[in-house]
């Protein structure tokens, strides 16, 4: 796995990215979700948006954070190619 990969896939168990976090150094108020109006997280864009829900069906079959990275560490090259694409597009 590149370091790119590693990086990102570390963030995303942190629940830090770009989008979700810039709020704290621009002093600006902290990002909801247009289609939720509720705040915005990792956590809510990979699991639990509904507006996203068909997006994350064609990437990966996951519920849960948790079983979302239990699929990283049990398949990182099937996983990591169509999730790192999907999460980049969507969080950076």
């Amino acid at each position: 796995m590149s370091r790119c990969h590693s990086v990102l896939l570390n963030r995303l168990r942190i629940g830090h990215s770009r989008l979700n976090h810039s709020y704290l150094l621009s002093g600006d108020d902290p990002p909801t979700c247009q289609s939720c109006e509720i705040p915005l997280t990792v956590k809510h864009i990979l699991v639990e948006c509904r507006n996203l829900h068909d997006i994350r069906e064609k990437y990966f079959t996951v519920y849960s954070v948790t079983d979302l990275f239990k699929s990283v560490d049990n398949q990182r090259n099937q996983f990591l190619s169509p999730t790192v694409m999907f999460v980049t597009l969507i969080l950076y």
